[in-house]
């Protein structure tokens, strides 16, 4: 019977447990000449390189459930820095966008401008 209750509480705390995400790279194909990349590394960062903006984000990143969430700070452009909050749904090797949202006067908003459904990465290591 004790052997049965620890073989329940280790498979309960298996399946909830957070997928780990360090050290790992995925990839978005915009078109055939530009790739997105994301870079999931130790301490819950990930850097994110934008093919269409020719810039690398320093972004942090959190794993509840299946939901990925990067949190952003633009610092792309002159001027002070933007933030944005970025939800991806964490599938088969894939992340499929659920949501963004940008800081605005201190709130977080859904900007007109959503994710696109195609912008799907794919885990490549």
């Amino acid at each position: 019977m004790k052997a049965l209750l620890i073989s329940i509480l280790f498979f309960l705390t298996a399946s909830c447990a957070s997928p780990d995400l360090t050290n790992s790279v995925w990839i978005c194909t915009i078109d055939d000449r530009c790739t997105d990349t994301l870079k999931f590394e130790s301490n819950n960062r990930v850097t994110h390189y934008s093919c269409q903006m020719n810039y690398t984000f320093k972004s942090t990143f959190d794993i509840s459930k299946n939901v990925v969430t990067i949190s952003v700070k633009d610092e792309s452009r002159e001027g002070k820095p933007e933030y944005a909050r970025l939800k991806y749904h964490l599938g088969d090797n894939e992340l499929y966008p659920i949501s963004n949202e940008e800081l605005v006067n201190g709130k977080w908003i859904k900007p007109n401008a959503q994710l696109a459904k195609k912008y799907i990465f794919k885990r490549s290591k």
